[in-house]
């Protein structure tokens, strides 16, 4: 049927006093050009209830975001201090398969809430270089351990001890944003150094344990 047939047969249904108008919408539908909306996804931004525009744009590994959830913002959210466990533990293993190297470390926060106490048991003999926490693959936290050991940081034989505080900590915000990692499940520690000539990596997450009730600590300035 011709254009010209179809709109007649439209306006025999229509009354002749609303012909003409009805006609001339048909005629410049004729001519309309379809309207195709385009974004890019890569410009789409979320703005959060506090204010601030959150990028959909992803984190590669290596990097330190919160991650994660967010470990980490930039700029750093008003810290409103820590609620949440005070005692955490983590069982680590020689995860190269080049020894049987395993150990355990325990993580207390102290009462004024701005320092975790650490103490490191692993197995006799390992030489420990390194011990430090990790999250999204970056280093977020050093930690130094000292005593009960025969040679100071190197040969354990039994437990050595150490802590962390808002001096040791690499990426993220501040001391509560550690422990609110942590308490999330999302930090591994990491116990490095060699056994009989052979270099291992042990590792293993860093877990909430029961001891306790759960600490609120007081923002920090």
């Amino acid at each position: 049927m011709s254009e010209e047939g179809s709109t007649n047969r439209v306006l025999s249904h229509v009354a002749p006093s609303r012909r003409g108008f009805v006609k001339s919408v048909l005629a410049g539908a004729a001519f309309a050009a379809p309207v195709i909306a385009s974004f890019s996804v890569e410009n789409m931004e979320v703005a959060s209830a506090g204010g601030q525009t959150l990028s959909t744009s992803s984190t590669s590994p290596g990097t330190s975001s919160a991650a994660s959830g967010s470990l980490s913002r930039n700029p750093c959210l008003p810290d409103l201090g820590y609620v949440g466990p005070a005692f955490f533990q983590a069982y680590v293993l020689d995860i190269s398969g080049a020894t049987r190297v395993n150990g355990e470390l325990d993580f207390n926060l102290e009462q004024d809430g701005k320092a975790l106490g650490v103490r490191m048991r692993m197995t006799a003999d390992a030489a420990v270089s390194s011990v430090y926490l990790m999250a999204n693959y970056s280093e977020i936290a050093t930690i130094q351990m000292s005593g009960g050991d025969r040679d100071g940081f190197g040969r354990h034989d039994g437990g050595s001890e150490g802590r962390i505080t808002a001096a040791d900590i690499i990426g993220l915000c501040d001391f509560d944003a550690l422990l609110q990692a942590i308490a999330s499940r999302t930090v591994t520690a990491v116990v490095r150094g060699t056994y009989a000539s052979s270099a291992f990596d042990a590792q293993g997450s860093v877990v909430p344990m029961s001891g306790g009730p759960p600490l609120h600590t007081e923002k920090h300035e």
